[in-house]
């Protein structure tokens, strides 16, 4: 039993070095807004309100591996907003 699970370890490692040396990324997530930084998020988010990035102030940040949660204000209203798998969403606050 010991040495079909050495073999299957083996197995599984020269399959990840084959797909890690094509170019292929193995383990890594598809997205981490973790990464993102305070410029980026407001970028994104004024693209979001179609708008550009200094007409939108961005702040307290909950950054964890998938999302990030932040407030936003645009144009004299404040919003809730989150980025998820790359896509940005705002809420008016008390919604």
């Amino acid at each position: 039993m010991r040495a079909t699970s050495l073999r299957l370890g083996c197995l599984a490692a020269a399959c990840a070095l084959v797909l890690a040396l094509s170019g292929c990324d193995v383990v890594g997530p598809i997205s981490s807004n973790a990464v993102l930084s305070d410029q980026a998020i407001a970028d994104r988010t004024a693209d979001y309100f179609s708008s550009t990035e200094a007409h939108v102030q961005v702040f307290g940040f909950d950054r964890r591996r998938e999302s990030t949660r932040y407030q936003a204000t645009f144009q004299g209203n404040k919003y809730n907003c989150s980025i998820y798998m790359n896509q940005v969403r705002c809420d008016p606050v008390g919604q």
